[in-house]
């Protein structure tokens, strides 16, 4: 609520490390929910110093795992980084993990460090799309990247990614 994001914001302004948890789709998406539920923009700039957002994904079999001809629709969905990539893991089953092809878990997460810069992008109330250039300039990795990542490496699959971590703007 408003008042306990204020007094975080507050304590965190007079040198207190303030760690919490808020409800977003990702890092960026903090600086506007904070908006909404009531702290003044200027009260957030220089008082956020990082932003955390994480998604907890099913780690592929190590047992059973199939590396597998990548689709058309595959390749277009881990975006042109990926190019060169042939093949991707898929879950199969086995009796190692209980036949659901996955066996542990694995965080897909992005950081968002706070510097000058965004600090006064936040106080200027810039767009979503600004701030995500701006980040992106400085080697921000979102959320969706970080798990591309996994995919092209084996430790989760492109259907448990895409369970967990919106991918529609990557479907067009």
């Amino acid at each position: 609520d408003k008042e306990t994001a204020i007094a975080a914001i507050q304590a965190a302004m007079t040198g207190h490390q303030v760690y919490t948890s808020l409800h977003t789709n990702d890092a960026i998406g903090a600086i506007p929910r904070l908006m909404n539920i009531g702290v003044p923009n200027y009260l957030m700039a220089g008082s956020l110093i990082c932003v955390v957002a994480q998604r907890l994904a099913r780690k592929l079999c190590s047992n059973c795992k199939k590396e597998q001809e990548i689709t058309a629709e595959e390749k277009h969905l881990l975006g042109k980084k990926y190019d060169e990539v042939t093949k991707i893991y898929k879950a199969v089953g086995c009796a190692k993990c209980n036949n659901s092809g996955y066996k542990g878990r694995i965080v897909i997460a992005e950081i968002l460090p706070f510097d000058s810069e965004l600090d006064d992008m936040v106080s200027a109330s810039k767009s979503r799309k600004e701030i995500l250039e701006y980040v992106l300039s400085k080697g921000f990795v979102p959320m969706v990247e970080d798990g591309i990542h996994k995919v092209v490496n084996g430790v989760t699959d492109l259907k448990e990614l895409m369970r967990v971590v919106d991918m529609t703007d990557r479907m067009n």
